[in-house]
């Protein structure tokens, strides 16, 4: 089973539709997929689109960079309950913040 990092979902038709920050600023966010699946893969939710490997709002796009050019993405993840930081890398990890609380990254 294919376990996705936080913040991307499991698409059991693959990547092939995935949404780009290209797409968005192209304006080709509807672009037209293929009617057969891949192998399963871990996309952007809704709304958000692929840059460097993270998935950020589609309003972000237009304030980041093109993928070719030299560019550090930081995301902060947090713990909704308590508001304390949490390393992403200890989410992937499989460290959770905790009983009824819920990651959210900014």
């Amino acid at each position: 089973d294919l376990t996705c990092p936080p913040g991307k979902k499991l698409n059991p038709c693959g990547d092939s539709c995935q949404v780009t920050c290209k797409d968005v600023t192209t304006n080709n966010v509807h672009k037209v997929c293929p009617r057969k699946c891949k192998q399963p893969a871990c996309v952007c939710p809704r709304g958000q689109a692929l840059i460097r490997g993270q998935c950020v709002a589609y309003d972000h796009c237009w304030r980041l960079p093109p993928e070719d050019q030299d560019f550090h993405i930081t995301i902060h993840t947090f713990c909704k309950k308590t508001s304390k930081p949490v390393k992403p890398l200890d989410l992937v990890r499989g460290r959770d913040c905790g009983d009824s609380q819920e990651p959210w990254t900014l």
